[in-house]
Order: structure tokens, then C-alpha cells, then sequence
């Protein structure tokens, strides 16, 4: 069976801008993360309720084109470069939330692959 490696990125986001934010995910970053030909199709957005802390807390979940492959070719030759994109556009109004990688094998098993990148917070043992 033929595994598939979610990424999921989960950011908080000052209620203030964020529709600006979603609309600056899904007209520019989105279409930059497709031109690496390491992502398919749409990302699948989940948002919760402000927490009272004037921030949304904003999850997006992305299918990687060629599994390990092609999450090991964004992290070598796009990772970077995109973070500072993200960073020159937002700086404190969206904080850099966790970010992991699952590969699914089948319904039945996931494997969590650990991201070492120490400027985020990485969950444990993330599900989808």
C-alpha cells in the first residue's frame, strides 16, 4: 500500500487581518507552494474560534507530491526561502505555529516524521 505524506501547518493569527491572511494563503502562497511541484491539489483548511486572545487559530493540511521524496525536496530547495516570504508578510501578526508531517499507510497506520526546524513548536504524535 502506497504511503502519503500530509503537511500540516497550524498558525495563530491576529483576528485583526485574518482575512487578509486567508486571502493572501489562497491567491499567493498556496499557487508558490504548487509551482515547487512538491504539493497536490488544495489544501484542506481548518479554522477554529477566536480563544480570547485576539487570535484565530488557523490549520492547514497539504498531501506531498512523491511522499518523502518530495517533502525532502521542498525542505532542501523551497523551505527556506518561503519562510522568509511568510515572515516579510506577516512578521508579528501570525505566529509561526506547529508544523509536522504524517505519512499515512493505508487507513490503519501513520507514522509522525519529525521536523528539525527549532524555530517552531512541533506537536506529538499529530493525527489527522
Amino acid at each position: 500500500m502506497k504511503s502519503r505524506f500530509l503537511f500540516i501547518v497550524t498558525c495563530r493569527v491576529s483576528i485583526f487581518i485574518t482575512a487578509d491572511f486567508q486571502k493572501w494563503m489562497e491567491k499567493v502562497h498556496f499557487p508558490d507552494l504548487h509551482k515547487t511541484g512538491c504539493f497536490k491539489g488544495n489544501p484542506l483548511k481548518i479554522r477554529s474560534l477566536p480563544a480570547g486572545d485576539n487570535f484565530h487559530t488557523i490549520t492547514y493540511i497539504h498531501e506531498m507530491n512523491e511522499g518523502e521524496a518530495g517533502w525532502e525536496k521542498y525542505t532542501n530547495d523551497f523551505r527556506s526561502e518561503m519562510k522568509k516570504d511568510f515572515t516579510r508578510n506577516w512578521g508579528e501578526n501570525v505566529q509561526s505555529g506547529a508544523l509536522s508531517v504524517v505519512a499515512t499507510v493505508g487507513l490503519e497506520e501513520e507514522v509522525v516524521l519529525p521536523v528539525t526546524d527549532e524555530s517552531h513548536v512541533f506537536p506529538a504524535g499529530a493525527k489527522v
